[in-house]
């Protein structure tokens, strides 16, 4: 005991020690701003779905440690770090300032940092996180980046805002400057050019990627490893057309730093693509063709690789009437959108079985989501698959009729993947009295067996997305199993997605009303009802 009191004492010195001799003054203010921000933060953490135990800790910053303007505060801020590298930026008071990832290093936290004036994105970065890590870098996209802010207005049906949004983002892709794309190498180092565009001023005048700028029209720029500082240099590095900026660069192999003056250009980065492909989509709803097809061929002249450049261009061909070709196009596509402009242009050449097939492929949740802009591209696809809907369902009563269960089942599946919600509820009725009559065709086939299990394996590790994933392969095989749905709702409840998890185990409950533990499952249900509640008002 006298020992652990010496010890004490010691401490209670070296802090009072450290306050008197200004050596650490902010550790009262620190100890203060943990209590006055902990709310903020458990009610941004419950937003982004963070665990309590993923809060690493947080960090106060004086305005002596770092640029406070870009934020607009004076006393500085305070950064939360938790513990899979997501972090938030607060104001003294508790105001979410910003949100970013870090990755192993500071650079990479630069590319997955976002704001509503600059998208910035690393796809090798971002291949290397969890699917958890995924699902909040998403979601910051869709609160930063101009293209997901469209997106979102889109979903709402608010075309003109979106098109403002969109806008602003190709403002900041297509404009005059030098062609490079720059990034940090830390604190108090000069900054490096990561890239240099192909046909920019930059790769005219002989610049190269990994030259190290010391200095900009004479001042030197040491100093730009944080991102305030940085945005500040990517400003010097643009100007009208034909103004120039002086720079000087150490590139490696050589003693002395190079002097380059480059005049600005016309800079059209890569990212811009979707930007116009997803304009030209919106013109295309707004069945604006001239406008539809000028912005579809601008994104395919920028990257014709880019997803919403294929995806505009080829419904331009589908209206056309070019179906092959806009099939072609997309190939190997795999988005929700893809395969829906594929299901319309199989349906527009008459292969209604291959239309479905590709409609079939969508996820259901992503199918019941109430979204405009995706909804219109859905709708049609529907509307062309109603000649094969009624075909199917004159097949399932000739079945029944015929006593032959197996065959109406299967009729039933290919119904099943393209019917809206309240038709794929009366169909799951109809097949639970099938079920009733014959409990072995609730027994999973060898190939739904095989997903089931790696779903299993995945769930016992406490990989629930990935437990899912597997769950909907065996689904898309055998979409009449309740045990599949049970144990999805319990791996959605995991993750704390409770609207899944009750839509899941209703499905069970439609499926095998009689089931055994089916009180036990509704109220299971009201448990999560209650949760989610709680969830949204958060």
């Amino acid at each position: 005991m006298p020992e652990k009191a010496a010890g004490l004492k010691w401490f209670v010195f070296l802090a009072c020690f450290l306050m008197i001799s200004g050596l650490y003054p902010d550790i009262t203010e620190n100890i203060y701003a943990q209590e006055q921000v902990k709310a903020a933060i458990s009610k941004e953490a419950a937003k982004w779905e963070l665990y309590p135990g993923d809060l690493s800790g947080f960090t106060f910053f004086s305005a002596k440690e770092i640029n406070l303007s870009k934020y607009g505060q004076i006393d500085g801020l305070y950064l939360a770090y938790f513990s899979d590298g997501f972090i938030l930026r607060l104001s003294t008071e508790g105001k979410v300032l910003e949100t970013s990832y870090s990755v192993n290093s500071l650079y990479e936290q630069e590319n997955l940092r976002w704001n509503v004036k600059k998208y910035s994105w690393n796809e090798e970065v971002y291949s290397r996180l969890s699917p958890r890590q995924k699902y909040r870098v998403n979601l910051m996209r869709a609160y930063g980046d101009p293209f997901f802010k469209a997106v979102n207005l889109l979903r709402e049906n608010k075309t003109e805002e979106a098109l403002k949004e969109i806008d602003g983002g190709l403002d900041w892709l297509i404009y005059s400057g030098l062609g490079v794309r720059i990034k940090s190498t830390g604190r108090d180092k000069s900054p490096i050019i990561e890239d240099v565009f192909d046909n920019s001023p930059a790769a005219r005048e002989g610049l190269m990627k990994g030259d190290t700028i010391i200095k900009v029209n004479g001042e030197t720029v040491r100093g730009f490893g944080w991102l305030e500082s940085l945005e500040n240099l990517i400003k010097e590095l643009r100007g009208p057309e034909g103004s120039a900026v002086r720079l000087t660069v150490v590139r490696s192999g050589l003693k002395k730093p190079l002097e380059k003056t480059v005049r600005c250009g016309k800079i059209i980065e890569p990212e811009a693509a979707r930007l116009l492909g997803l304009k030209s989509l919106v013109y295309s709803i707004r069945d604006e063709q001239e406008e539809a097809e000028r912005y579809a061929r601008m994104a395919m002249s920028i990257n014709p690789q880019d997803p919403w450049a294929k995806i505009s261009q080829a419904v331009i061909l589908v209206k056309e009437g070019k179906y092959g070709e806009a099939r072609e196009l997309l190939g190997e596509t795999k988005s929700s959108l893809a395969r829906l402009v594929v299901s319309l242009a199989w349906a527009g050449e008459g292969d209604l079985d291959s239309a479905a097939e590709s409609y079939r492929k969508i996820p259901r949740e992503h199918l019941e989501i109430e979204d405009a802009f995706f909804g219109y591209f859905k709708n049609l696809a529907q509307k062309s698959l109603a000649p094969y809907r009624e075909e199917k369902k004159r097949q399932v009563d000739l079945f029944e009729a015929k006593g032959q269960v197996k065959e109406a089942l299967e009729e039933y599946a290919a119904l099943y993947f393209i019917s809206d919600r309240a038709e794929s509820e009366e169909i799951l009725r109809k097949v639970s009295v099938l079920l009733k009559k014959d409990n072995s065709l609730m027994e999973m086939p060898e190939e739904t067996r095989k997903f089931f299990l790696r779903g299993e394996a995945m769930r016992e590790e406490g990989n629930f997305s990935e437990a899912i994933q597997e769950y909907q392969k065996a689904l898309v095989i055998s979409p009449f199993i309740p045990q599949i749905y049970r144990t999805m709702a319990f791996c959605y409840a995991s993750l704390k997605q409770y609207e899944r998890a009750i839509e899941n185990l209703k499905i069970y409950l439609l499926l095998y009303p009689e089931a055994p533990d089916a009180r036990e499952m509704k109220d299971q249900i009201y448990k999560w009802e209650i949760l989610q509640e709680k969830k949204e008002t958060k």
